[in-house]
């Protein structure tokens, strides 16, 4: 019997798939091309399903190997490795090609980015992509039951929509730290075994393929983070990719990039990357260092988004702020309808925290203010809850705009913790809803604390 090398098997299916290729290519070119020039992804999403479609053709292709033929001419031609010449060259390779696509998937799919070749890298390391070589998996041994297609195709489609939901009620649950690694780690330990358990079903012991399982999916985690490990330590300070590596490292639970990114976001902010720290401190439970100058340098150093971000951190430390700071630093944002401030409800939050004292000076810039800036101090009365605000409350509860009496309604149910508009089915500019609230604070004026 005449034994199809590797080289062989291999050109068979790239004979077949050469008009798919070319196809792919001039996806991927357009891809890179619309993601460079475009905000819209409607090719990448054809390309992404394209590329899904190209790689269960190719499982299917070789999953309709005789391998039991194939196998005897192997264990003829190589001895006692030939069974597992031909694992490699009829379940691997398939898969190594599949992981090419998405290789060039990913560099395609992040064009639009100045750092592209490091986020597409960085995406592949994270394993943002290679959920289809999972899917392509649960074809292989779909198709290995040798149904008809009425039990075959539902089958497939069921078990990859568990498995996609099951992949991201575990990954949300988990959210970072060891438990991401420990998850990968058995993620291709699966890949592994099944790939085995398919291949070899009753040649080598289920303890066999075990161990080979672990072994060569703890080599594969340990070399995929051993080369963040590595790019961190040689990168240059200040350098994306130290950044991008550090951050990735601290999701996986690796603490020690934390004091870098610490210093690195003081020194040039960032609201995106301090979301990002934040959220990793969160989760592991961890202190920032910045010393109280340093909060304040972060708290005012960029945009409201920033701010809001800082705040949400310092609303749980003993930060001392100032007033006149505070106010001054929303007066300033309130200019630009774009940076929102009236949202940012952290930053509301922490601002009531220093207003005693100053209720006077607030309302005082209220009336001053712009439409923002209104919106946002009518917030922090909220937060305060100080009866002395009410009579400038109620004012706005006549206003000819519809959105500063319902700002100030909220404000004065907060207050009260009443809600009489809701309660007697009235509008907020009710007379009787007014009467309430007057009513309210004529009887509790001198309660305040």
């Amino acid at each position: 019997m005449v034994v199809k090398m590797p080289l062989s098997i291999l050109k068979d299916l790239v004979r077949r798939l050469i008009p798919f290729l070319v196809i792919l290519g001039l996806l991927l070119i357009y891809t890179a091309y619309f993601n460079m020039h475009y905000e819209w992804y409607g090719i990448s999403l054809v390309t992404r399903a394209y590329i899904f479609m190209l790689s269960f053709y190719i499982i299917f292709n070789y999953a309709s190997i005789d391998i039991e033929e194939r196998r005897e001419a192997y264990m003829s031609a190589f001895g006692k490795t030939g069974a597992w010449r031909l694992f490699f060259h009829s379940r691997i390779l398939p898969f190594i090609i599949i992981f090419l696509m998405t290789v060039l998937y990913a560099f395609t799919e992040y064009t639009d980015s100045k750092n592209w070749l490091l986020d597409s890298v960085l995406a592949l390391l994270d394993g943002e992509f290679v959920n289809i070589i999972y899917y392509s998996l649960i074809l292989l041994l779909v198709l290995k039951l040798k149904k008809n297609p009425g039990i075959t195709v539902p089958l497939f489609v069921i078990l990859s929509v568990s498995f996609y939901f099951l992949d991201q009620l575990v990954y949300e649950s988990i959210q970072g730290g060891v438990g991401i690694l420990v998850l990968k780690l058995l993620k291709v330990m699966i890949l592994i075994y099944f790939l085995l358990f398919e291949f070899f079903s009753g040649s080598i012991s289920y303890g066999l393929k075990g161990f080979i399982a672990v072994v060569l999916s703890g080599l594969l985690v340990s070399f995929s983070t051993g080369m963040l490990h590595l790019v961190y330590v040689q990168a240059s300070r200040g350098d994306q990719a130290k950044i991008q590596t550090g951050f990735l490292l601290m999701k996986y639970g690796f603490a020690y990039p934390m004091s870098y990114l610490e210093q690195e976001i003081l020194h040039a902010p960032d609201y995106q990357d301090f979301a990002r720290l934040l959220e990793h401190a969160e989760h592991a439970d961890t202190d920032f260092t910045y010393s109280t100058e340093e909060w304040k340098s972060l708290l005012f150093a960029q945009n409201v988004h920033m701010a809001d971000l800082v705040s949400r951190y310092l609303l749980h430390e003993h930060v001392i702020l100032s007033y006149t700071q505070l106010v001054r630093y929303a007066a300033e944002k309130s200019e630009s309808a774009d940076e929102k401030l009236e949202a940012a409800t952290n930053f509301v939050k922490l601002t009531s925290r220093y207003c005693d004292g100053n209720e006077q000076d607030l309302m005082n810039r209220i009336k001053r203010g712009n439409e923002h800036f209104t919106l946002w101090g009518i917030g922090v009365i909220a937060q305060h809850r100080k009866i002395v605000y009410m009579p400038f409350l109620i004012n706005y509860l006549t206003h000819i705009q519809s959105i500063y009496e319902n700002a100030a309604y909220g404000a004065l149910a907060s207050i009260t913790g009443k809600d009489p508009a809701g309660e007697f089915n009235r509008q907020v500019n009710d007379p009787g809803t007014i009467l309430f609230f007057r009513d309210y604070y004529l009887q509790n004026r001198n309660n305040d604390i």
